[in-house]
């Protein structure tokens, strides 16, 4: 019972400390935003045309990597200073995101 609980404390920490400093990104890269794109607040945003996107993301925002999805398409999710959402134009990144 000892070792469970040790455990469990354990993970606890580790959860806190990642959410504390910053949470679940894949990468520490940059990467620079070289073409206008726009950017989604969800996933499912990108496949239906009535939904619009939340923004555009300009040539030479720095972005930084948090999550890779596909469904119907590959996607990926990146923090660009405050805003955070999924773009699926990787080459438009420089150095381009790696799906």
């Amino acid at each position: 019972m000892k070792r469970i609980l040790g455990l469990v404390s354990i993970l606890a920490a580790a959860g806190l400390l990642l959410f504390m400093f910053g949470g679940y990104r894949l990468g520490l890269t940059v990467h620079t935003v070289s073409q206008r794109m726009p950017l989604y607040g969800g996933m499912e945003d990108m496949m239906l045309p009535e939904r619009p996107s939340i923004g555009y993301l300009l040539p030479g925002e720095r972005c930084v990597l948090v999550q890779q999805a596909a469904k119907a398409i590959p996607a990926s999710r990146v923090r660009c200073g405050e805003r955070e959402g999924w773009v699926t134009e990787i080459d438009a990144f420089d150095p381009p995101i790696a799906f």
